[in-house]
């Protein structure tokens, strides 16, 4: 904290980063919150296509479109990991990473492949200085977003 004493105001404002960024280093960001919020609330989310192949073969896993899930749970423990937002549609998993200050380490990838189940990361960085009520569509649909390679049983079934 930076203690600011102005003439017109005083006030405590957080310390700004070599970026100019404040809070990159805080728990967790307003705009992550609303993110799971949002999805767990709207229960759909744009998804990339995904496409495994062995060399030889290859095959569709997921394509490219507008999912709605049957729920959505945030914060659920799911064997070492804690995904952001657990989506279940017709018994199968999505797990979804939001990126607001910081992506998914390597050991958090490897933990989801070894779960063998879906997942996704979605890159809300660019996001950050713009309003909440502005942001659903950009967390359903517009932000990037990046699917993990699921495991071995995962893409011998697709969400379709």
């Amino acid at each position: 904290m930076v203690a600011h004493k102005g003439e017109r105001r005083q006030h405590f404002q957080h310390a700004a980063d070599g970026d100019g960024r404040t809070c990159a280093s805080s728990g967790e960001t307003a705009l992550h919150k609303f993110a799971k919020k949002s999805l767990a609330v709207a229960l759909r989310l744009k998804l990339p296509a995904l496409r495994e192949s062995n060399g030889r073969n290859s095959l569709d896993v997921v394509h490219e479109g507008d999912f709605v899930f049957d729920s959505a749970v945030l914060e659920k423990r799911h064997g070492e990991i804690v995904p952001d937002v657990v989506c279940r549609r017709a018994g199968r998993i999505l797990h979804v990473e939001f990126l607001v200050t910081h992506a998914c380490g390597p050991e958090k990838l490897a933990a989801l492949r070894m779960l063998d189940v879906g997942s996704i990361e979605i890159d809300l960085s660019g996001y950050r200085d713009r309003p909440l009520d502005t942001l659903a569509d950009a967390i359903l649909s517009e932000a990037p977003r990046t699917a993990a390679r699921p495991g071995r049983r995962e893409a011998d079934r697709s969400l379709h």
